[in-house]
């Protein structure tokens, strides 16, 4: 519904005036407890992570250092045929981080509902230096964009001023 707003001139002023004036890194979510290693089963984590928490979307990382190596949705591993899934390993099935769009903490949520739409996905990696710092959602910005609209003004911490 609010997306849509942006498709009339002063639908696309507020949403400019709303997301633009919020950088990405006061909205992003957390993933912590989404994250797995790219040696991790598929149907290990189909049971442990995605049957039991309903997330839909993994953050393969290096476990290491953080560094996003790959996205692992609910359609990418539900692709893995079921005598396959004990033996696949996510870093198989995954969508390389090459391949993904991205935001930075420091792009504006303008930027980032922009790459959502382009993207056609619900929420983007959030990257700094190619370590994976949380995930911007559709959600958060609807959220964001409906308390701008309500109160006339973003009231995010660390809002820009322009």
């Amino acid at each position: 519904f609010l997306f849509s707003a942006s498709r009339s001139a002063v639908g696309a002023i507020e949403v400019e005036r709303i997301l633009g004036a919020v950088r990405v890194r006061d909205v992003l979510e957390p993933v912590r407890h989404a994250t797995v290693s790219a040696d991790d089963g598929v149907a290990a984590l189909l049971s442990a992570q995605i049957l039991r928490s309903g997330l839909r979307t993994l953050w393969v990382v290096d476990p290491n250092s953080d560094r996003l190596l790959g996205i692992a949705t609910l359609r990418e591993l539900a692709g893995v045929p079921p005598e396959r899934r004990a033996e696949t390993a996510v870093g198989a099935v995954m969508l390389p981080v090459e391949r993904a769009t991205s935001v930075s903490p420091g792009d504006t949520a303008l930027v980032g509902m922009q790459r959502l739409a382009a993207a056609n996905v619900n929420q983007l990696p959030v990257l700094e230096a190619g370590r994976l710092v949380g995930a911007l959602t559709r959600e958060r910005l609807l959220g964001l964009l409906q308390a701008g609209l309500v109160l006339g003004e973003p009231r995010a911490p660390g809002a820009v001023r322009t």
